[in-house]
């Protein structure tokens, strides 16, 4: 997204995170942003940013709630959170998929367990919304989070 949207980050501080060291070069030599290969729910979180975003990633990591509770860690203010692979609330548990044939968890996530990964983190009821929205072709999840109290 830095790449392809870098007008909407000009004069701004971003760093783009991700596992993939082929996608971090590929960044690294289309833009001037900071970018960090690594494992996020193995990575010690020091640093905290304003806005943390996350767009189809949390369907397919390999620790749901501890990928949650890192972008929760991270974030001073706002985080958006999408999920790309459906809207479950009658789901009482997250339902990891893995699949061989391409070596990849594909993650249908429980509302109940989303909001109960909030809580333990420390947000009040009233700094996160856990919603649908259609995105023409399928129904995905989204996660909105805005800090209001100091912690």
């Amino acid at each position: 997204y830095a790449i392809r949207h870098k007008d909407l980050f000009i004069d701004l501080d971003y760093t783009g995170l991700d596992i993939s060291k082929e996608a971090i070069e590929h960044c690294k030599k289309n833009s001037d942003f900071n970018f960090i290969c690594d494992d996020l729910i193995k990575m010690e979180i020091t640093q905290k940013y304003d806005f943390v975003y996350s767009h189809a990633v949390i369907d397919h990591v390999y620790d749901i709630d501890t990928f949650l509770s890192k972008l929760v860690l991270m974030c001073k203010k706002y985080a958006y959170i999408n999920a790309y692979r459906g809207y479950f609330p009658n789901l009482n548990k997250h339902k990891m998929n893995w699949r061989d044939d391409d070596g990849c968890y594909y993650n249908d996530l429980s509302v109940n367990q989303i909001r109960e990964t909030l809580l333990k983190n420390g947000l009040k009821e009233d700094e996160f919304i856990i919603r649908s929205q259609d995105d023409g072709d399928e129904e995905e999840l989204v996660i909105e989070i805005t800090k209001k109290y100091n912690k």
